[in-house]
């Protein structure tokens, strides 16, 4: 973290000169400055560092501008660093919310994210009924079965074509998710 102290020159009491001027202690190397009651602003003739000068009811001091240039630097860079932050921070939590639409829940069990292979599992166990059918398999419990069997094979159709819907809009959103993570981490630093 970035010291943010200012070093004020040592506070010395107003000396009026001739001609209502003052002399002050540069900041920076310490040589006497002859300022006037108006000025704000000067250059040590001994060192050249640019000054601000600062008063008070009772004393002159001054202090270094590149100095203050310097930490207006750094806190401008921590601020925007901390924006950005911010800004990838709001962008995971949107995501985040946005990443439920796309789970699948299945009886009991906790929901999950859409799969290729959960696709391929479901189509595989749902043409699993057809195969026995042709096999004759279901012959032994005479044709009212062959009907419920072919529901059941189209629901499992229709699940498993749902969750490869599902993964690729999931797949999809997933990559601009994290396009647009990548744009906000370049645009922060």
């Amino acid at each position: 973290m970035t010291d943010t102290r200012i070093d004020y020159a040592p506070i010395a009491p107003i000396t009026p000169t001739a001609d209502s001027l003052s002399v002050v202690s540069c900041n920076h190397c310490g040589g006497a400055l002859d300022v006037d009651a108006t000025t704000r602003f000067t250059t040590c003739g001994y060192c050249g560092t640019r000054l601000r000068v600062e008063r008070s009811a009772t004393s002159l001091s001054t202090i270094e501008l590149d100095d203050l240039r310097e930490r207006t630097d750094d806190l401008e860079r921590n601020v925007s660093v901390l924006r950005s932050d911010r800004r990838v921070e709001q962008h995971d939590r949107s995501w985040e919310l946005r990443r439920d639409e796309f789970m699948i829940t299945s009886g009991d069990s906790d929901p999950r994210l859409p799969t290729l292979h959960g696709a391929l599992s479901r189509l595989i166990i749902a043409l699993l009924p057809l195969g026995l059918v042709f096999s004759g398999w279901f012959a032994s419990f005479g044709d009212s079965i062959v009907p419920i069997v072919l529901i059941v094979i189209v629901f499992g159709i229709g699940q498993a074509a749902l969750e490869g819907f599902k993964y690729n809009r999931y797949r999809a959103a997933r990559a601009e998710y994290r396009q647009q993570r990548a744009v906000l981490l370049a645009h922060g630093t």
